[in-house]
């Protein structure tokens, strides 16, 4: 397997390489005029995409994929076909562009003495 490599950071949010998409994979839809890649539970704010720009997939509705990151360690992760250059949004943080090609949008993670978690802000 190719090893995955880091290609944008928004926040807490990694876009990372990904050389073949998943094949079983169930489409996300847009929530109003956004596709929402990622969502903080305690402020409501989110990191997204304009629907016409990209394609964005978990393993199945309501599941994020489990990719081995680098370290060996596990993350949460949706699948994402950028279409055309496109620009993920956030609420608190300056707009990155990402060029058309596939991705892991990476879920933030903590450390606890029982396991590494996915994080909420």
């Amino acid at each position: 397997m190719k090893a995955l490599k880091l290609v944008l950071r928004q926040g807490d949010v990694a876009l990372w390489t990904v050389e073949a998409p998943p094949r079983k994979r169930s489409r996300v839809q847009a929530s109003g005029d956004r596709i929402i890649a990622a969502r903080g539970e305690a402020t409501g704010h989110n990191h997204s995409f304009a629907p016409a720009d990209v394609e964005l997939y978990e393993a199945e509705p309501g599941v994020p994929f489990r990719v081995e990151m680098p370290d060996g360690s596990l993350a949460d992760a949706l699948f994402v076909k950028v279409l055309q250059d496109a620009s993920l949004e956030h609420q608190e943080h300056n707009v990155v562009v990402a060029t058309r090609q596939n991705y892991w949008v990476v879920m933030p993670r903590a450390y606890t003495p029982a396991a590494i978690v996915r994080s909420t802000d």
